[in-house]
């Protein structure tokens, strides 16, 4: 009798040690998001970089007018990115 109000009865164990898996998992997955998002913001602001520091080259070098923009597009694109992950956190 001490077992089965114990929840350790033959029944009631299976069900309550899935349960106990999948809360585990659970755990494991958010774990795991909220690092790679870590990980993500961590390496933004080094593409973010060196795309600006392309853009500067290629302006410097005097590169086509369209590639210009093309490179501008790309950045605003890693900047906004970057800025919503950071929004996230």
């Amino acid at each position: 009798m001490r077992r089965v109000l114990a929840g350790t009865s033959d029944a009631g164990s299976a069900p309550r040690s899935a349960f106990l898996t999948c809360l585990e998992e659970e755990r494991k997955e958010a774990i795991e998001v909220r690092r790679s998002g870590y990980e993500a913001v961590m390496r933004s602001p080094a593409a973010v970089q060196s795309a600006l520091t392309a853009l500067a080259t290629m302006k410097e070098a005097g590169a086509d007018e369209e590639l210009v923009i093309q490179t501008k597009q790309r950045v605003d694109i890693f900047v906004k990115r970057w800025m919503s992950e950071m929004d996230s956190m």
